[in-house]
């Protein structure tokens, strides 16, 4: 779940910052806190496919269908 949570993240980063950032401060700590949920995510991604025999990392496009409309 990690990699997902990590993942939402940084989507909302990159999402703040392609529609501006209130003050430069706000980009300048964006930034920041974007570049250092890259890492993670990467660190996540390795450490994921060391643990899975088969390289498979999952992310939240492989619970999308899981979790679809109930009927």
């Amino acid at each position: 779940m990690a990699a997902v949570v990590c993942l939402n993240r940084v989507q909302h980063f990159e999402g703040a910052l392609k529609h501006g950032s209130p003050s430069q401060a706000s980009h300048d700590d964006y930034t920041q806190r974007l570049t250092a949920l890259k890492e993670r995510q990467r660190l996540i991604q390795e450490r994921g496919v060391q643990i899975d025999p088969t390289g498979r990392v999952f992310d939240a496009a492989d619970y999308a269908g899981r979790f679809g409309s109930a009927e």
